[in-house]
């Protein structure tokens, strides 16, 4: 267990299971729903890493570049245990490294994820090294929960469409416009009232507020991250805002030449790629990222 602290903000992070968020508090205020039942049956929890398929993969496998892969739902690094290469009061940095002979990751890689707490931002880095003679196809993605106690406030997003899904809850390639929706995100809902369970993708770099009682939090991404997960009902104590590179679903939809809605990335041998997701906090009476 890593404890990390700067200004306002502290952390837990686990680096032995996939270096998971299981804490995040901003003034004194925990925001993390932790359920330890969750963890203990080896669902997602907390604010956990999904890589190198976060989204569903129907059969368990896909097929790349001629080569049969195996994968799991959200990915399978969220349950593996990172080496800590770094670490500092308000940062750390674990490494998982890949030789070829993973089943989940037959590939030779480093895979290193980086948490940093800047003042009143926590940043992710995932930083993927291709040490292989091929490409690589992957994705990524943060699955937090965030918890509903301090939430009182709207959740708002400047999405395009939302995904339509098979009976299977995998995305199928049709692209439905936000603004014909009964949830169309950029006009913002109330977080304990709001009943979701849906995947949205934007045009546009990717821009999430989230409204607490005192405070606001503003997700802000690399372009890579063009699709974003809501998950809630009334029904819980947690809410669920995924920003993720790809659908669910992406590795059928790349197969069939769709590749702006797969968002299935591939890195060619040799080549590194960095992609960050922070979380910026500040006043509640402040105006942070306005969604456009």
């Amino acid at each position: 267990m890593i404890i990390l602290r700067d200004g306002n903000l502290s952390a837990i992070v686990i680096a032995e299971d996939g270096m998971n968020v299981v804490s995040l508090r901003y003034r004194g205020e925990e925001l993390v729903d932790f359920d330890g039942g969750r963890r203990a049956s080896g669902q997602c929890y907390s604010i956990p890493v999904t890589f190198p398929t976060p989204g569903r993969i129907r059969g368990g496998e896909f097929e790349f570049e001629g080569r049969r892969i195996p994968a799991m739902m959200h990915g399978f690094v969220r349950t593996r245990s990172f080496r800590v290469i770094e670490r500092t009061p308000s940062s750390v940095k674990g490494r998982l490294s890949f030789h070829g002979g993973d089943e989940m990751f037959p590939f030779t890689a480093e895979f290193v994820v980086g948490i940093s707490l800047e003042e009143d931002s926590i940043l992710w880095q995932f930083d993927l090294w291709n040490r292989d003679e091929c490409n690589i196809p992957y994705g990524i993605a943060l699955h937090p929960f965030f918890s509903k106690t301090y939430a009182n406030g709207n959740i708002t997003a400047n999405v395009a469409y939302r995904l339509e899904w098979d009976e299977h809850k995998m995305a199928d390639g049709v692209l439905i416009p936000a603004s014909g929706l009964f949830y169309d995100m950029n006009k913002g809902y109330r977080i304990r009232s709001i009943a979701s369970d849906g995947q949205y993708m934007t045009d546009v770099p990717m821009k999430v507020l989230v409204e607490f009682d005192s405070f606001r939090m503003s997700m802000e991404c690399d372009d890579e991250f063009r699709f974003l997960g809501i998950y809630a009902s009334p029904d819980h104590t947690f809410f669920c805002a995924d920003p993720s590179t790809c659908s669910y679903g992406f590795t059928d939809l790349y197969s069939r030449g769709m590749k702006k809605e797969s968002g299935l990335l591939v890195l060619p041998p040799g080549k590194e790629k960095i992609l960050s997701v922070r979380f910026r906090f500040s006043d509640a009476d402040r105006i942070i990222a306005p969604i456009s």
